[in-house]
């Protein structure tokens, strides 16, 4: 039986056994190596995910700036359509404004065109001639185996001027009108201004029969079986506005004793038409 080995002593089996428990230092270094690789794959891992992390910061505060941006982008686009808006409106209110203001406008100058057509027809009408034939009488009284004259004025009653007056007149003794218009005027390019029908601005037409009157017809015409009559048609110019405007009328008395003056006016005038055809002429 081997003897007990004093303490710190080791026996050579269990010698062997501690060395060969004990690791290699190359095994040694290895898993330093591996364990510092380890911790350098950790660090770099940590700093990937570090670095990671402040991109996907970065990214969404990005994303953040890009959806603020698209707000207000989005906010500057209705401002802006809206400001368009109530521009468009202003524009058409002020289109409204201008129509309503040309309407006004347009009506306020065809009033003052109607007052104007207005004021210029009162002043034709207060400054254009009216001739007026009136007033015949006997040159001298009914007498057998006579000629019959009459006389008859044309005045001018109204303030302008009558101009290139024509007057063809004629007397006639028969049972029937008979008007009849040769183109022989009794007063011919004559000019009358203002008067009156017993004073200045009148013209004074005198016709007479050709034959004597006979003692029968002077019995026919005091009985009323003949008519006794003076007739004719006077044309003349009046001037408005700077231009010559032709005018004409007809006009026929009967003699009439019972009547003082002893003439009237016919039953029936020549017609206007044969005033025309004598102003053609």
């Amino acid at each position: 039986m081997a003897e007990p080995l004093a303490p710190g002593l080791e026996t050579p089996e269990e010698r062997a056994r501690r060395i060969a428990d004990r690791p290699h230092h190359w095994t040694i270094g290895l898993s330093i190596g591996a364990i510092c690789v380890s911790l350098v794959s950790a660090g770099v891992s940590f700093y990937s995910a570090h670095f990671a992390a402040l991109q996907y910061e970065n990214a969404k505060g990005v994303r953040e700036d890009a959806r603020e941006a698209a707000k207000k982008q989005s906010a500057d686009l209705e401002r802006t359509r809206r400001a368009a808006e109530d521009s468009a409106n202003a524009a058409k209110d002020l289109a409204k404004g201008m129509e309503r203001s040309a309407k006004a406008a347009e009506a306020s100058a065809a009033a003052g065109q109607k007052s104007l057509d207005i004021s210029k027809r009162a002043l034709v009408v207060s400054e254009r001639p009216v001739l007026e034939t009136v007033s015949p009488t006997l040159v001298h009284p009914l007498e057998a185996s006579k000629t019959i004259s009459v006389e008859v004025k044309t005045a001018n009653t109204e303030k302008g001027a009558a101009y290139n007056i024509n007057i063809e007149q004629h007397i006639d003794i028969s049972r029937n009108w008979n008007f009849v218009f040769t183109g022989l005027y009794a007063s011919k390019g004559e000019i009358l201004g203002p008067g009156n029908s017993s004073g200045k601005g009148t013209l004074t037409t005198q016709s007479t029969t050709v034959g004597l009157l006979t003692p029968e017809g002077l019995k026919d015409i005091e009985a009323k079986r003949l008519l006794l009559y003076v007739y004719g048609v006077v044309d003349f110019e009046e001037w408005i506005f700077d231009r010559p405007d032709k005018q004409s009328y007809t006009y026929c008395y009967i003699y009439a004793p019972s009547m003082n003056p002893p003439f009237a006016q016919c039953a029936k005038q020549p017609p206007i038409s044969r005033s025309i055809d004598i102003i053609k002429k």
